[in-house]
């Protein structure tokens, strides 16, 4: 999980960023998608750094939310395949000390041949590997 905040943020300017930092920002969560998820992921952490958060629901999609938090100058939270997008005015940080690692469930039949999804899939067996070897 990643904290999307405007980069006029004064947390903008470090490496990563702490639930104690974000404790009291404005949260904007899209309704749709994995928004509502995330938060609640989320609020545990936030609960024991400062109370309940100041949470805003929105009907937006992801693009319009992050343009949000820069007017806003408030934060989101998004998964880390968000940094594959180019939002002007966003820094995406990572989450320092307990990170909260998402979880994904995939239904898939083999006779989908699509490219992008195979190379995803080849992709999730060789982490999968990797983080078995990183256990033992």
């Amino acid at each position: 999980m990643m904290a999307a905040l405007s980069e006029h943020d004064s947390l903008a300017m470090q490496d990563a960023v702490t639930w104690n930092d974000l404790a009291d920002h404005t949260f904007l969560v899209r309704r749709e998608g994995m928004g509502s998820w995330l938060m609640a992921q989320a609020l545990p952490y936030l609960e024991q750094h400062g109370g309940p958060p100041r949470i805003e629901h929105m009907i937006v999609g992801r693009d319009t939310l992050l343009a949000d938090v820069v007017r806003r100058r408030a934060v989101a939270l998004t998964s880390a395949a968000t940094t594959s997008l180019s939002v002007p005015g966003v820094r995406l940080l990572p989450l320092a000390g307990n990170p909260v690692l998402l979880t994904f469930h995939a239904l898939w039949s083999r006779q989908n041949h699509n490219p992008a999804l195979q190379a995803f899939l080849t992709l999730i067996r060789t982490m999968k590997h990797l983080n078995a070897s990183d256990a033992t």
